[in-house]
């Protein structure tokens, strides 16, 4: 949807960052990486770089695909999050400038980006910022879409990432995905206090707070690995979140808790009520039975003594 009179901002170190570009230019893309990170560990002195790389252009430009605004935007429009027609760049908060001829979807610090020319309305660029992010979630389905399409690689210069789609593993590794976060938040709960959280304070995986984090809390519920009790906005971790807390490993599939060693390609981790949970939980009952058993003798000495 279009926000009218709503701008977003893209940092001006950001741009073309983390971008998709022709496959045509995959092996000039692996040489330009290989290139790179050579010249990062000769001219890095220990505090700094003694010299810079000028990213070289690509051969086969993006523009070359001829993809339309309005073709683009049908599938960005499934990640059903804010489209605004006015972009800022610059840094700071008193450099900012006008992105022209850029449309941004999302919303600060996280966004998609495109700029086109406005003759032809051809897209030139295409590029994320922060795109790890919750209320990403549904951006790898997206931009793999837009990827297939128009046989495009994933390039991010900040981490030195070259992504074909065709290979999902490394693309699901790359962007940490709903079960990443949920994970991220699994230890967190467990690091709380009495393991509780507001939902006001679930996080995304860099630790910042998610503005929406219904979406997630909805999914974390359905898994079974959090619930609530009395305050609707207070979540605890379940039986089932609390044993992967403390293992810090994605529950997926879901196995029975009994058959915890299935989780593990080596079967390395230990039986599950050796686990720091199981342990906890085995105390807290013996801890009740002996409060019931010893109430249960005073109760029979008063009998007795009446």
């Amino acid at each position: 949807m279009e926000v009218d009179g709503s701008t977003i901002f893209y940092h001006e170190d950001d741009y073309c960052q983390i971008q998709l570009l022709p496959n045509e230019n995959y092996s000039q893309l692996v040489k330009e990486i290989e290139n790179i990170s050579e010249s990062s560990k000769s001219n890095f002195d220990g505090y700094g770089y003694e010299n810079i790389v000028v990213r070289t252009n690509e051969r086969i430009a993006l523009a070359t695909r001829r993809i339309k605004k309005k073709e683009l935007e049908e599938l960005i429009s499934e990640l059903k999050v804010e489209r605004h027609s006015i972009v800022s760049t610059g840094y700071g908060f008193n450099y900012r400038i006008q992105s022209k001829n850029t449309i941004g979807f999302g919303k600060e610090p996280f966004g998609i980006f495109y700029e086109f020319n406005e003759e032809t309305e051809v897209v030139e660029n295409i590029w994320l910022t922060n795109p790890r992010q919750l209320e990403f979630v549904g951006l790898p389905s997206v931009i793999s879409k837009i990827a297939k399409r128009w046989n495009l690689v994933l390039i991010d210069w900040n981490s030195l990432t070259l992504l074909d789609w065709k290979n999902l593993a490394a693309v699901d590794k790359y962007f940490k995905t709903m079960e990443n976060i949920a994970c991220h938040n699994l230890t967190l709960l467990l690091k709380t206090e009495k393991n509780c959280l507001h939902k006001s304070k679930f996080q995304n995986i860099d630790g910042s707070v998610i503005l929406n984090s219904q979406e997630l809390i909805e999914y974390m519920l359905k898994e079974d690995l959090i619930e609530t009790e009395k305050d609707p906005d207070i979540y605890f971790l379940t039986e089932y979140g609390y044993t992967f807390a403390d293992v810090g490993v994605w529950p997926k599939p879901k196995y029975d808790l009994d058959s915890y060693s299935e989780f593990s390609d080596t079967n390395i981790y230990p039986d599950p009520m050796n686990l720091p949970f199981y342990k906890r939980r085995r105390r807290r009952r013996m801890i009740a039975i002996i409060f019931l058993v010893t109430l249960l003798a005073i109760a029979l000495i008063g009998i007795i003594m009446s």
